[in-house]
């Protein structure tokens, strides 16, 4: 399908982007500074690291990188339009959100935040219903993260449990830079002198993007931006591995639950 083979082909020219290479470089600073404190904790608590901090940050670049391959995928082909989205908000919002909690680090909640303030105080202007699609489609690639990497950075602990007395178990956390490819609508005055333009499907896109009124004829054309994923969890009835499986399972339900109300 030639929308699908576009997608991919246009994957590893996000970096040629020095914008996008500045926001993924901060958020990838960022993302070494959580698996750092990780390994700080670790130390700390057990004389020496059971997660390095480099190994762990490059475990999140590659996955990363097929995370936001698998996003992209989902956001083209479903046809999410981020024009009016306020993309823009989300990433600054994530990163102040960081501060509190690495759980905070994930879209949904900057969108969540976005979203309510429009509704309620009309401002920003942004699309829910593009932010719903775009949160729903980064937590389906984050479920496939999780369920290949959600174990791999598991801290062994010692809590009370409901009965008062010592378990253990174990603190799974996960954070991944994530590029991705999105839809943007743009209006050409003249589209007979654009060239590479892909005859669309009848059914596309499944997901209808208000149209702004204007001069010329409406394109979609594919950019790069910048996200980041993070994954936060314990286990300790349960194995790393099947509590990362079982996350992984539920993430993935809720976010086809949340497309389908996009």
């Amino acid at each position: 399908m030639k929308l699908l083979r576009s997608v991919v082909t246009s994957y590893p020219g996000i970096f040629l982007n020095p914008v996008v290479d500045v926001l993924y470089l901060v958020v990838l600073g960022l993302v070494a500074a959580q698996y750092s404190r990780v390994q700080a904790m670790e130390e700390r608590f057990y004389g020496r690291p059971k997660n390095k901090a480099f190994t762990q940050t490059l475990w999140g670049i590659g996955l990363g990188l097929a995370g936001g391959l698998i996003a992209s995928v989902l956001l083209v082909m479903v046809g999410v339009t981020v024009s009016d989205a306020g993309v823009s908000y989300l990433l600054p919002i994530s990163l102040f959100l960081l501060l509190w909690s690495p759980r905070f680090l994930c879209f949904s909640y900057s969108g969540a935040l976005v979203s309510l303030s429009y509704l309620v105080f009309g401002w920003p202007r942004v699309n829910v219903q593009a932010i719903m699609a775009l949160v729903a489609c980064l937590h389906a690639a984050e479920s496939f993260l999780i369920r290949w990497s959600g174990a791999g950075c598991a801290t062994p602990l010692y809590m009370p449990g409901k009965d008062g007395r010592t378990v253990g178990g174990f603190l799974l956390q996960r954070f991944w830079p994530v590029p991705l490819i999105v839809l943007f609508m743009i209006r050409v005055p003249d589209i007979s002198r654009m060239t590479g333009l892909i005859q669309l499907p009848d059914w596309w896109p499944l997901i209808k993007a208000p149209l702004t009124p204007g001069p010329g004829t409406p394109v979609f054309q594919m950019m790069p931006i910048v996200a980041a994923l993070g994954y936060g969890d314990m286990a300790t009835s349960v194995t790393p591995r099947e509590k990362a499986v079982e996350t992984s399972r539920n993430l993935f339900l809720f976010s086809v639950i949340l497309l389908g109300f996009s």
